[in-house]
């Protein structure tokens, strides 16, 4: 027997490179299908995946052999993995099979769309653009403890995307657009006739996409009848998706829309009001999330239409928007009708909050255990476990959207109030998976942890931009920062970053930690005004800079805890928030799990991987920020930027 090591990139250039969300969900899912297909190409030829071990049923609505139930609906499988093969594999074969699936899928996309409507400068582009896109390494080994041999090839690089003419694509970067123009000034006649003949549902106005961002596109709309023979003799085929993704932007207005729809079935007026707003609104948008669903709006209950009205319409700012909305006489009655259906609440309803989050999380060192054999088998266990466990958690109990989870990794998208949870309820299910395959290897026992980031950010700012940070804050603040099974947030105003909030998961969930602090009762129907708000914690920010020592200076804080804590208490009990009735014990109960919050830890671990400590994360200081984050959270973010 040989090992085979297979990659398939490149990841960032193909799924990051994302004008909407749903470009993104549309590269992940495509790089995990030709992983998938690759894998499936490995055992057509007597090879077994020995790491990470995929989910059967996903391989087999690749190959057709389907399994009852819904078929993969977000990306799952890995773009790289390990593979014990017998000695007359074929490589070649493998490599084939996912440039095979490629092309004729890019070749459906075109058939439908492109082959009676472009001329042949287009053609030259797009065989270019399709042919010359992945980048595949794979390196075969006799040594099973050989783990590092894939990332040695993958030193050797020779596949280079070669510079390209001509106006350049708005979602690639680098890559020619597919008119063929010099300037982008023009093309104009090539895109107008395109988005008439798909609609502007999938192409906006003055869009401009090169091949390969246009397959992401478009493909889910041949792909249920897409068949591929392969080099092994099996077929690849395809399955129904859905045609749309939630927007950021639906994601924001989603606990807000949902309420609405509660309401509305219980008030006659907001009903009539909300009907209002939906005949308007459908002239200026149509329909652009009835594909789309989020758990917190389906399970009210109310009508399908209501549900798939587009997330711009419930924001002021964007229908007031010249260059979003330039029919503005049909922008202005939804407007209207948007203030109407507001007020028909008692008392008025405030706005939508107008941010979402990103959910990136990754297992902490499990490549230092991949190198064991002994361990590998058990750990590809648990990974399919957890995996096949996170559409569950995400989209069922926390009203997200998943986009990727496959071995360790996870990317989801969700709102702002199920966020933390999310991240909580996932890192449990981690590690129970892992805890359940090992419990009765005590010789090779360890104690599994993942660690996330969580990316709070307005739905105006560039999405690409949000993710990119994502994986900084994930390894340089949650991983390094905080020493492992660590959670990290920010919040991103459009003005840019407006905090960072980091401890190891211990710490951030003692009593209910941040989520709990930003969850306190509500006294005005939900309009953010809470235990935790007023300018309180920004005293707190005030406070901190002036007792703590100087940045960059070691040492005790300069007051000790407990006296932090009744300093904090007589002014939270003095900041009018409770009026007279707060009493000290009762403000200091409060403070005290508040300012553990603000106190950042790293996480120490010793030979006993159970035997774990905390120790200040640099200086001994106090950072604001927990608190402020439990005020954003609080507030639904609804606060002035």
């Amino acid at each position: 027997m040989r090992y085979f090591h297979f990659t398939l990139g490149p990841v960032q250039g193909f799924v990051a490179q994302a004008r909407r969300t749903r470009d993104f969900w549309a590269g992940s899912f495509l790089l995990s299908y030709l992983a998938g297909v690759a894998m499936r190409e490995v055992i057509g030829q007597e090879g077994k995946i020995v790491f990470p071990l995929p989910d059967e049923s996903y391989l087999q609505w690749i190959d057709g052999a389907l399994k009852p139930g819904e078929p993969p609906k977000h990306g799952g499988i890995p773009n790289r993995f390990l593979a014990e093969v017998p000695e007359d594999f074929d490589p070649q074969r493998v490599e084939k099979a996912v440039k095979r699936a490629w092309r004729e899928l890019a070749e459906r996309v075109w058939q439908k769309d492109l082959q009676n409507h472009a001329g042949p400068e287009t053609r030259k582009i797009w065989d270019r653009q399709i042919n010359g896109f992945w980048e595949i390494s794979w390196a075969m080994v006799e040594d099973p403890n050989d783990t590092g041999v894939l990332d040695r090839r993958k030193n050797w690089r020779s596949h280079y995307l070669q510079p390209e003419p001509g106006a350049k694509c708005m979602a690639m970067e680098g890559m020619q657009e597919l008119s063929g123009t010099e300037s982008p000034g023009e093309g104009e006649e090539f895109w107008e006739k395109l988005q008439k003949r798909i609609g502007e549902t999938d192409l906006r106005e003055n869009e401009r996409l090169c091949a390969v961002a246009y397959v992401k596109r478009r493909f889910v709309h041949g792909f249920k009848d897409f068949e591929a023979k392969m080099p092994s003799g099996w077929t690849a085929r395809g399955w129904e998706l859905p045609k749309a993704v939630p927007s950021v932007t639906y994601i924001a207005a989603a606990p807000w829309l949902a309420e609405t729809i509660g309401k509305a079935k219980e008030n006659p007026e907001i009903e009539n009001a909300l009907w209002r707003l939906h005949d308007e609104a459908v002239a200026l948008t149509r329909y652009s999330e009835k594909d789309t669903q989020i758990t917190c709006v389906r399970k009210v209950g109310g009508h399908r239409k209501w549900e798939a009205l587009d997330g711009h319409v419930f924001f002021e700012a964007d229908l007031r928007d010249k260059k979003l909305f330039r029919d503005r006489p049909r922008a202005e009655r939804v407007l209207n009708a948007l203030d109407r259906l507001r007020d028909a609440a008692e008392p008025k309803r405030g706005p939508p909050s107008p941010y979402y989050a990103l959910l990136l999380m990754d297992g902490d060192s499990l490549g230092r255990h991949m190198s064991d054999p002994a361990k590998r088998e058990l750990i590809s266990a648990a990974l399919k476990t957890f995996t096949g466990e996170v559409q569950t958690v995400v989209e069922r109990k926390h009203s997200g959207f998943l986009i990727y989870a496959g071995g360790d990794d996870v990317l989801a998208l969700l709102t702002l109030d199920d966020a933390l949870p999310c991240a909580a309820a996932l890192r449990e299910r981690y590690m129970e998976a892992f805890e359940t395959r090992f419990q009765e290897k005590t010789e090779h026992r360890f104690t599994a942890t993942i660690s996330a980031a969580i990316q709070y950010a307005h739905y105006r700012l560039p999405f690409t931009k949000i993710l990119a940070d994502a994986h900084e804050l994930l390894d340089d603040v949650a991983k390094d920062g905080r020493g492992r099974d660590a959670v990290a947030a920010r919040v991103w105003k459009r003005s840019g970053r407006h905090l960072t909030w980091a401890q190891p998961w211990e710490i951030a969930l003692r009593d209910g930690g941040v989520d709990r602090l930003a969850k306190q009762p509500r006294g005005d129907g939900g309009q953010g005004k809470t235990q935790a708000a007023g300018g309180f914690f920004y005293r707190m920010r005030k406070l901190f800079a002036l007792l703590d020592p100087p940045k960059g200076q070691s040492g005790n804080e300069a007051i000790p805890e407990a006296d932090m804590v009744k300093l904090l208490a007589y002014e939270y009990a003095r900041s009018g928030i409770h009026g007279d009735r707060l009493k000290p014990e009762e403000a200091e109960a409060f403070i005290r799990p508040l300012l553990e919050q603000c106190r950042p830890m790293y996480r120490k671990t010793t030979d006993d991987p159970k035997q774990v400590y905390f120790v200040p994360a640099g200086p001994a200081r106090y950072e604001a920020d927990a608190a402020l984050l439990a005020r954003f959270l609080a507030g639904g973010g609804r606060e002035r930027d």
